[in-house]
């Protein structure tokens, strides 16, 4: 999770943009919501349950732009030598608990 304070410092100003609440890192893309079968709520137990056992990280932003034909969805590099390994251990987290990633993400 994104500390409040920080979260606050990186939201966009401007109507429209996302609340500082609901910025996140994208550590495994499971795909769109109407694509994946699992209860949604199953998910977020999961994922919060792996989220309990890890140490919060120190991020650095290196970069920023815009999705690809999406000029309001803006995103921003970021950069930690323990982000490698934080993502594999979540990502065998969710295999043990029946949620597999696609090979091409892994």
């Amino acid at each position: 999770m994104v500390p409040t304070s920080s979260a606050n410092a990186l939201a966009l100003d401007i109507d429209g943009a996302l609340p500082a609440s609901e910025l996140h890192v994208t550590l495994a893309y499971l795909g769109e919501v109407s694509d994946v079968d699992i209860n949604l709520g199953r998910l977020v137990e999961i994922v919060s349950s792996f989220a309990k056992t890890v140490n919060p990280i120190r991020l650095n932003i290196n970069g920023a732009g815009f999705f690809e034909n999406e000029e309001t969805a803006v995103w921003l590099a970021v950069d930690s030598s323990e982000l490698p390994e934080l993502r594999q251990l979540l990502v065998q987290y969710l295999d043990s608990n029946n949620i597999h990633i696609n090979q091409a993400e892994k």
